[in-house]
């Protein structure tokens, strides 16, 4: 299956975007402001976006939540640690409402409001598991302005 999320707006304060699950819907998401500098090209670990690009998605364990959460993989971003201080690791999907709920992450929302929010976090998140429970192999496609 093949995912699209596609930036609706972006500032200082964050970056919105809706995600478009094919032949189930679409979901917003909220994510830190795009943060690169000269010594981390993908984008300030903790502090950033997620760079455009294509990537894989990966359910894995999450130590933090304690559940199986969908991890990004792709250049520069790994689901797990690995020793490369100017790569980016532990990007997924989890529950947040404002930009600052996630570092460096991903949170689903039911609704975008103009306060630089989505709405229904966690209804989202399980909406989002679901479409995506037992499908296989999922991409995703990260599309900025």
């Amino acid at each position: 299956m093949k995912l699209r999320m596609v930036t609706i707006d972006q500032d200082d304060a964050g970056t919105f975007s809706m995600l478009h699950v094919p032949r189930r819907g679409a979901i917003y998401t909220v994510e830190q402001p795009w943060n690169p500098t000269d010594k981390f090209i993908y984008g300030t670990p903790g502090a950033s976006c997620v760079p455009a690009g294509d990537y894989e998605l990966e359910l894995a364990h999450s130590p933090k939540f304690e559940q199986k959460m969908w991890y990004l993989r792709g250049d520069g971003v790994y689901v797990r640690q690995t020793g490369n201080e100017i790569m980016r690791w532990g990007c997924m999907f989890h529950v947040a409402n404002y930009p600052e709920d996630v570092q460096g992450c991903v949170g689903p929302g039911v609704t975008y409001s103009d306060r630089q929010m989505v709405e229904m976090s966690a209804v989202a998140l399980n909406k989002l598991m679901s479409w995506l429970d037992g499908v296989g192999r999922v991409d995703l496609r990260v599309e900025r302005g």
